[in-house]
């Protein structure tokens, strides 16, 4: 997934990375389109061959001779060195040279074949599964599109899972939530969510959805979403829904 990204405009880049004279060079001679293409005109660098690269205009190496002669480029040690420079500014979630970030909260197989277990049958404890990495095709994945007065979005990382002997303030919750919908289906529907936790509990909530989008599902997912928003990162969650 991390080589099928975007190579310009990356998500994981920094402000002001694409500001170079030669990135038009890489995008139009070279046809980097994606990261692979800029780790495929870099590799040059630290490939052993028997004409290795040098840091030269006029480097002899078979790469660099294709590239001014059959692509237009006058200087493809340059180009070489900016598609590397890309590569490294690259924030670690994205590089390629990078293990996954490790936070503890990856489900064992045991407990996603109890998961699984637990849909086929209908009841049961289902536990929540923070892992959405793919390793398929970056088309089933989402592009998160930001205002554009944002230049600048951090990647987002899971919470680690604490550490023994953390003091946590509650230690598991049950949360019943429901969403309910008058006239589902129809052009007029409206639906509300609720959330109850324990009588006289303060996060006890009755929520009228907004918008022109309602059905049963979303007054679901509402309560759901909210109850969460709502709860301290680290105490464990039972939802209760039917």
């Amino acid at each position: 997934i991390k080589e099928k990204m975007p190579a310009w405009l990356h998500l994981g880049a920094e402000k002001w990375t694409y500001n170079n004279h030669w990135d038009e060079c890489l995008k139009i001679n070279h046809r980097a389109k994606e990261v692979k293409d800029l780790v495929r005109i870099k590799d040059r660098i630290e490939r052993n061959s028997q004409n290795p690269h040098t840091n030269s205009k006029d480097c002899k190496c078979l790469d660099c001779q294709d590239n001014r002669t059959n692509h237009g480029c006058t200087n493809p040690d340059k180009c070489t060195k900016r598609a590397a420079k890309i590569l490294s500014k690259l924030k670690e979630k994205f590089r390629l040279d990078t293990n996954p970030y490790k936070d503890g909260l990856t489900l064992t197989q045991r407990r996603l074949a109890s998961n699984e277990s637990a849909r086929k049958m209908g009841k049961g404890e289902i536990l929540f599964d923070p892992s959405i990495s793919l390793k398929t095709d970056l088309a089933e994945c989402f592009r998160i599109f930001i205002p554009q007065i944002e230049l600048e979005a951090s990647p987002a990382n899971r919470l680690r899972a604490p550490a023994g002997g953390i003091k946590i303030l509650e230690e598991h919750l049950q949360i019943f939530t429901n969403g309910s919908c008058t006239k589902n289906s129809q052009q007029d529907a409206a639906c509300s969510s609720r959330i109850w936790i324990s009588e006289g509990n303060a996060r006890n909530r009755a929520i009228k959805v907004p918008g022109d989008k309602h059905s049963n599902q979303i007054g679901e997912l509402v309560a759901v979403i909210c109850c969460l928003q709502n709860t301290e990162s680290f105490i464990p969650v039972t939802i209760l829904t039917d």
